[in-house]
């Protein structure tokens, strides 16, 4: 049997705990939380539900689309925020298969993580790790990669902004693990969202986020000599702003049409990780949900559009998709933000209203990394 996320349970540990060489998160932060496994289940359903900026240089795109004023803007709005965080410690863990491999560790108080490149190399070495996504699946990849010490090529994160090299490839080594990302535009378009044509240093319009993904592939082989064991793929804020932009741009917050969700998540979602597959047939492949965002006009997000997304992924790992995993990101920082006491409250671990701040990030990769290591094992699931 694959390995499967847990729908109805994280387990959550609540031990002190400290690192050394911390990455520290690049926002404001504050209250202390370690990786580790434990018994202490916490269900799905009692979880509360709730709801990057460009230079002129046209290799410099941040992660994500806000401007720092809109961040700041985004930050100041709120005058309450929580100011006392629960100092215990964080694990996601399958509970049902009892895995317990974890490779990194979080502080809350300061916010910041260590990778433990050791065991990574034990269970890893010789593996790649591809993950076909947008800005969230790069700010993961590049704080778990900085967490480990492990420099990132293709892709430089500084303050006020961010370089993606012409390619569309970063990775990290990390103990013989090769940890690497490519970005597409979502599986509904074109046209796209317009911002395509900054990450991708040229039109999009002329491409297909299926050139893409032969692109990054072929990449893969070419600097590493072999396929991805594993890949990845997400496709859901470029979508939304896919389908907003494609509507005229209405005023927000922005509700996608019961149609146009319905055809993205039976035909073109299931379409393109059925295309992965088979332009990497021996690779295992995943696909995950989006986290929580914050309303920010521009860009046709809404909690109303990611919920429906996310709907359909969960769904879809039951029926269409059962053949591939299901890696429950969204899950992962609701029980998160619950586990300190801040269920709806995403700020104080939040870059900006997109985008999950250190904590979420490496946990999230953390977790993929969980899967490869388990289907290592299960060869026969993808």
């Amino acid at each position: 049997m694959p390995w499967a996320a847990p729908l109805l349970s994280l387990v959550l540990a609540f031990t002190s705990t400290s690192h050394a060489l911390p990455v520290q998160s690049d926002a404001v932060l504050r209250g202390s939380s370690r990786l580790q496994p434990d018994s202490l289940a916490i269900s799905l359903e009692s979880a509360k539900r709730s709801q990057n900026m460009t230079q002129a240089d046209s290799n410099v795109v941040t992660t994500g689309f806000l401007s720092q004023a809109e961040t700041a803007k985004w930050w100041l709005k709120d005058n309450d925020p929580p100011q006392v965080l629960n100092t215990s410690s964080f694990a996601a863990v399958n509970a049902t298969s009892g895995l317990q491999g974890l490779y990194a560790g979080c502080t809350v108080s300061p916010q910041a993580c260590t990778v433990n490149q050791q065991q990574i190399s034990k269970d890893l070495l010789g593996q790649i790790v591809l993950i076909l996504g947008c800005s969230l699946d790069i700010y993961a990849l590049n704080y778990f990669c900085k967490a480990a010490n492990a420099p990132v090529i293709g892709y430089t994160r500084n303050p006020g902004n961010e370089v993606y090299e012409p390619g569309n490839f970063a990775y990290c080594n990390m103990g013989g693990l090769i940890l690497a990302y490519s970005f597409h535009p979502g599986s509904s378009g074109p046209p796209y969202f317009e911002a395509c044509d900054k990450v991708l240093h040229g039109p999009c319009s002329g491409t297909r986020t299926e050139y893409l993904v032969q692109a990054s592939l072929a990449k893969v082989f070419s600097t590493f000599g072999k396929a991805p064991d594993a890949i990845v793929v997400d496709s859901s804020l470029w979508d939304a702003a896919n389908w907003w932009a494609q509507d005229g741009k209405p005023a927000e917050p922005y509700m996608v049409p019961a149609a146009r969700l319905s055809y993205w998540c039976t035909q073109e979602f299931p379409k393109l990780v059925n295309a992965v597959h088979m332009i990497s047939p021996t690779s295992r492949i995943a696909f995950r949900t989006a986290p929580r965002v914050e309303p920010a006009f521009g860009y046709g997000h809404s909690m109303h559009n990611i919920d429906a997304m996310n709907n359909c992924y969960r769904i879809s790992s039951l029926s269409s998709l059962a053949a591939y995993h299901l890696i429950d990101y969204n899950m992962l920082v609701e029980m998160f933000l619950q586990s300190q006491g801040i269920p709806g409250q995403p700020k104080a671990f939040y870059e900006d209203p997109f985008h999950p701040g250190v904590i979420p990030s490496v946990l999230y990769i953390d977790w993929v990394l969980q899967w490869v290591t388990h289907t290592n094992l299960a060869p026969q699931g993808r």
